[in-house]
């Protein structure tokens, strides 16, 4: 049941939050689509303020919530708990995880992302995430990768 599997969330990521401020560690907790679990920001703001930990935040995934959501809606939203930002883009015809694409092949408005990322002045990682390598030239993932991230980068300082 949701409520249960919230419940623990709540009161594991409390515990692990005490061991992991020893450790100077900051838990980013990610938002992922196929689990059904916190599915809007509203309901991420909700766990995050319950948890009540400086130390437990957003781990965000601009592709993982296309499906039902728009990013740069959850980048405002979230904007000072956000730790980390995964970057890949979404197919929504596909709309399963086949949907998940190298950046710039998908349905995520970059502009409208780049342009809320710039909003929260967020200073973060962005991290090429989740990607699919080419069937024989493999290493030419991590330079067009390395490409389409300077280019968010470059989008982000235009915004």
């Amino acid at each position: 049941m949701y409520s249960v599997v919230y419940e623990r969330a709540v009161k594991y990521l409390r515990e692990l939050s005490s061991y992991a401020e020893e450790k100077d560690v900051i838990i980013g907790i990610e938002n992922v689509f196929y689990n059904k679990f916190l599915m809007s920001p509203i309901e991420f703001k909700i766990i995050l303020n319950e948890v009540n930990r400086q130390n437990v935040k957003l781990y965000f995934d601009v592709a993982n919530n296309v499906i039902n959501g728009f990013p740069e809606q959850w980048i405002e939203e979230l904007g000072k708990e956000i730790v980390c930002i995964h970057l890949k883009d979404f197919d929504k015809k596909i709309n399963t995880l086949y949907g998940i694409k190298n950046i710039f092949e998908g349905d995520i408005n970059w502009d409208k992302v780049c342009y809320a990322i710039k909003k929260i002045s967020y200073s973060g990682y962005l991290v090429g995430e989740s990607l699919a390598p080419y069937r024989f030239q493999t290493k030419e993932l991590v330079i067009s990768t390395s490409r389409a991230i300077d280019r968010i980068i470059q989008m982000i300082d235009e915004s």
